[in-house]
């Protein structure tokens, strides 16, 4: 079994990473994980690798380039996105095109990404998210890969982006054309407005 998932800039992902990777290796679950990406705590999940020993249950690639993602993505069967802020994650897109079922934090819009059926959500929160990778590998044998890329290209296609693009710019260029101090003092009504509600 294989999992791939992003290292990203977030304080509590190496502590998060590390407890999951810990739990699964003290369980006996046959796991191999593949750690794609940099950043300055990226140390730490190194050295908690060493540690405990895990070398061979845990590959650290580093910055993966560009044209390398998609091999990365399909030598895992889940993707384990652990961000705490982010409003869109393009990452779970390219996972999922890929065929990789996701689990991810439930925060922003990442529960709106994708269907139910190709993402199991769970609470930044260790044992959660552990929960959640728990159920994403007995949902696996469900999961075919091919499918699920035919699925992506329906779901999200640029042709279906542009139009929709094309329908907020063609509505905001319908609204009355108000020069700068105009849109300034109407903002400024609603922020005092606003301040007098708290």
């Amino acid at each position: 079994m294989g999992f791939a998932f992003m290292l990203l800039r977030s304080t509590l992902l190496p502590t998060l990473i590390g407890f999951i990777i810990y739990e699964f290796y003290s369980t006996g679950f046959a796991v191999r994980f593949i750690v794609g990406g940099d950043g300055p705590k990226r140390v730490r999940l190194e050295g908690m690798r060493e540690k405990n020993s895990l070398q061979d249950q845990v590959e650290m690639l580093g910055a993966v380039p560009h044209a390398r993602v998609q091999s990365v993505l399909i030598s895992g069967h889940i993707f384990l996105n652990s961000s705490l802020t982010e409003a869109f994650c393009i990452a779970i897109l390219e996972a999922a095109s890929c065929g990789l079922l996701t689990v991810s934090t439930r925060v922003g819009g990442f529960p709106e990404v994708l269907p139910d059926d190709m993402i199991v959500l769970a609470e930044p929160d260790p044992s959660d998210m552990v929960r959640a990778i728990t159920k994403a590998i007995s949902i696996l044998p469900k999961i075919d890969p091919q499918v699920m890329h035919l699925r992506m290209k329906k779901l999200y296609s640029w042709h279906d982006v542009a139009k929709r693009t094309e329908i907020v710019y063609d509505g905001a260029l319908g609204c009355p054309n108000q020069n700068l101090i105009d849109r300034l003092s109407r903002g400024l009504q609603g922020a005092v407005v606003k301040d007098r509600d708290f």
